[in-house]
This record gives structure tokens, sequence and C-alpha cells, in this order.
């Protein structure tokens, strides 16, 4: 087992420059890791280039179509699968205008409310779907909501 990391939490050209380290100086059977999702993109076309099975516990938002990561083994939630499920609730509800309020600094809501805008600019969506307000609120450590969230 060889074992690379790099000093970056997140750094697609780092996690790829060491994958390449690797297929390059390495017989290596498989992948585990990077958990980032850019970074998840990167190594993961290389794998797939390469037939060398990746497993990552995270990389939930990976753009593009899943036939590209044609060696990936994910362990975690797909954000755009969320995403989709969750418009298709509220079309079964018929509920077409919503709007987002999620908590401040929470990467998982921050990037799924992403997720869910950008699929508001698609065709299939957009005509039918509209997002009428996307607010965060903040709370303290004693999980007390500090927002006026009527206003």
């Amino acid at each position: 087992m060889k074992f690379r990391n790099y000093v970056d939490t997140c750094n697609e050209t780092a996690s790829l420059g060491q994958a390449v380290d690797l297929v390059q100086n390495n017989n290596i059977i498989a992948f585990i890791g990077p958990a980032c999702s850019d970074d998840l993109q990167v190594v993961g076309r290389l794998a797939s280039y390469k037939g060398i099975p990746l497993l990552t516990g995270l990389g939930d938002v990976i753009y593009g179509e899943r036939s590209t990561y044609s060696t990936l083994i994910r362990a975690s939630y797909d954000l755009w699968d969320e995403a989709r499920a969750i418009l298709a609730f509220l079309s079964h509800l018929n509920w077409y205008h919503f709007g987002l309020i999620y908590r401040q600094g929470d990467v998982y809501y921050q990037t799924l409310a992403e997720q869910l805008l950008s699929l508001l600019t698609k065709p299939e969506y957009s005509h039918r779907f509209e997002c009428t307000c996307k607010e965060v609120y903040v709370r303290d450590i004693h999980k007390t909501i500090l927002t006026d969230l009527d206003k």
C-alpha cells in the first residue's frame, strides 16, 4: 500500500499530480480518495482512463455524465440526485414556487441550495419552478436561531 497526501485541503493540481506519480512509479490496483469533489473529478478521469478502481467517501458533487467516471465507487450521497429528488417531491405536491432557508456556514446546505438553483436554469425545470427567496440564518452554539426569520 502506498500513501500520498498533499498540504492543501482541496487542490485539484496536487491531487492529480500525486495520482500521476503513483500510476507512473507503482503497480497501482486501486485509489482510495480523494474526497473533495473537484479533486475527485480530475483523479476520477485519470482512474477511468487507466482502468483503476477509485473508492471515495465523499465527492458529493460530480459534474458531467456518470459514464465519464467508469471506475468510480462513491460511498456517499450525490447532491445532484438530492436536488432532483427535492424538485420531484415539490412537483408531486404541485408546489412550483418555493424559498430556500438554511443555516449560515453549513457547507452541505449551501452546496445543496446551489445545486437546486443550478437545476432551475435548465429547461426541464426553469419553465415550471421558481425560487422566490434564498435566505440564510444564524444560530448560536446552543442552536438558538438569532436571525429574524419573520423579516
